[in-house]
């Protein structure tokens, strides 16, 4: 894979391109969200830039869906949204895609709806690009994700995963509250407990254990594509860049989101050697993938050698 980590400017120098490092001296200097005005729209905002974002589980990803609705929902706004459906199994096996007069296949479709999802992405990818020098070509598109500390990352999954706001229905959950949360007298305790359990069973039993490294090479298809990786330490920065520097659509702390009030309460301070190294592990790869790009994961340093 090839992947870069970059920096976005802070908010003393707006005007600058968004990603100022590692640039061709060439590439387009009018990127970012401008403002504009004409005698016919009055003032209105535009994206001048064709952005993807891949949504990595537990690093920012629902308010950076807020940040992106933020500017295509302003009534001003010339920015479309589009919202690509990646690859997914799909509960409707067979979906006839119509033509213009409905009565016939259009061509060159799959007639399943997998089949066709999947070729959509795989046609996307193929448009992914470096930031261009002159301009964007049709379809042409820089791709973005934020990735997280796998050791903070870790606690927020066991929220998210346990049953906070849009994982009620989970069913791992319920079990991994029975196991390790219902019993347990402090958060220190269960968060042990569901770090074995994670590291016993494996870290698919939930998607938002899967590691990052993963959710981004499943979500690309495991195609060879430049990404943007930006760290979540800078993630107020790349929402301030979309003119959404306030928004948190997640929050753990607050009351009622997450399930209980042991998961309320767990933090990185939870954490002692056995558990931090046991969580260490079960991300390596994230661990190794975030070095190479010059962040470092320190508190698993003794645990896994550079």
């Amino acid at each position: 894979k090839e992947a870069k980590a970059f920096s976005l400017p802070s908010k003393s120098s707006r005007g600058s391109p968004p990603i100022s490092r590692n640039l061709p001296k060439k590439t387009l200097k009018n990127i970012g969200l401008k403002t504009y005005s004409d005698d016919e729209h009055g003032n209105y905002t535009c994206m001048t830039e064709r952005l993807t974002m891949l949504h990595v589980h537990k690093a920012g990803g629902s308010s950076l869906h807020e940040a992106f609705n933020h500017i295509s929902k302003d009534a001003r706004s010339s920015t479309a949204l589009v919202r690509h459906k990646f690859f997914t199994p799909s509960q409707r096996p067979v979906l006839e895609i119509k033509g213009p007069n409905k009565n016939e296949n259009k061509p060159n479709v799959a007639s399943h709806y997998e089949d066709f999802l999947y070729n959509f992405t795989l046609e996307s990818l193929t448009h992914a690009t470096k930031y261009p020098e002159e301009s964007y070509e049709p379809q042409q598109h820089v791709i973005f994700a934020v990735v997280r500390d796998p050791v903070d990352r870790f606690i927020s999954s066991i929220g998210q995963a346990l049953g906070a706001k849009g994982s009620t229905g989970n069913q791992i959950g319920k079990k991994l509250r029975q196991v390790c949360v219902d019993g347990a007298s402090t958060p220190g305790e269960a968060l042990k407990c569901i770090a074995k359990y994670v590291q016993k069973h494996g870290f698919w039993i939930e998607l938002h254990f899967t590691p990052q490294v993963i959710d981004i090479s499943f979500t690309t298809l495991f195609t060879d594509v430049p990404i943007a990786i930006f760290s979540f330490r800078n993630l107020s920065t790349v929402l301030d860049y979309f003119g959404a520097g306030g928004v948190q659509l997640r929050n753990g702390k607050a009351e009622n989101y997450r399930s209980s009030p042991v998961l309320r309460n767990m933090t990185a301070s939870d954490y002692d050697k056995e558990t931090l190294k046991i969580v260490c592990e079960i991300y390596e790869m994230d661990v190794i993938m975030q070095r190479s790009l010059g962040m470092e994961v320190e508190r698993c340093d003794p645990f896994i050698p550079k």
